[in-house]
């Protein structure tokens, strides 16, 4: 199994609770990537989405996504670009709709077929917190609608980032991926 982690705005491999996931993963013997989507602060969705694309094209058959924030639309575009099918996908924190954050908008400049994700996304995880101070809960529920979701609240998770209680251990996401793991 191939799990595949992606980091979010101003975010790099490794940051917050990804080492952690990275490094549990690795000793249950799956092969975990973090690409390094740059610019991190200023995020273009041509060059994150060709990042992950180049990643994803040569990973076999069963793969997991994990997005966080930032990451989970531009995951989302890698797959309905490729028509790559996954094993599933975790939003942490994660949106797929306008927020009020212009580097969100320098990405989602193009609209989702949602229809087609449906058809590639074989199981789908949402993660997030009512206590999140960036994504407003309406843009989890709109996932988890869209997408007949599984549904996670974590209520004191925050952004799910450096301030949060999961800033470096996060066992309901590493108990999640392993629900899915084939």
């Amino acid at each position: 199994m191939t799990i595949l982690i992606l980091h979010g705005h101003d975010g790099h491999p490794g940051i917050h609770w990804q080492q952690y996931i990275h490094d549990e993963l690795t000793k249950a013997g799956h092969t975990v990537i973090m690409p390094d989507l740059i610019p991190h602060n200023n995020p273009k969705r041509e060059e994150w989405v060709s990042k992950i694309k180049e990643v994803i094209v040569n990973t076999d058959d069963d793969l997991i996504l994990i997005g966080h924030s930032l990451g989970v639309p531009t995951g989302l575009y890698a797959i309905q670009e490729l028509g790559r099918k996954v094993t599933g996908f975790i939003s942490v924190a994660g949106f797929m709709s306008h927020i009020d954050f212009e580097p969100a908008d320098n990405v989602m400049d193009t609209p989702f077929d949602t229809y087609l994700l449906n058809e590639l996304i074989e199981s789908m995880y949402i993660i997030y917190s009512p206590t999140d101070p960036y994504i407003p809960q309406k843009n989890s529920k709109e996932l988890i609608a869209i997408f007949k979701a599984n549904e996670v609240v974590i209520d004191d998770g925050g952004h799910f980032e450096s301030n949060s209680p999961y800033s470096t251990e996060f066992t309901k996401l590493l108990e999640t991926v392993n629900s899915m793991v084939r």
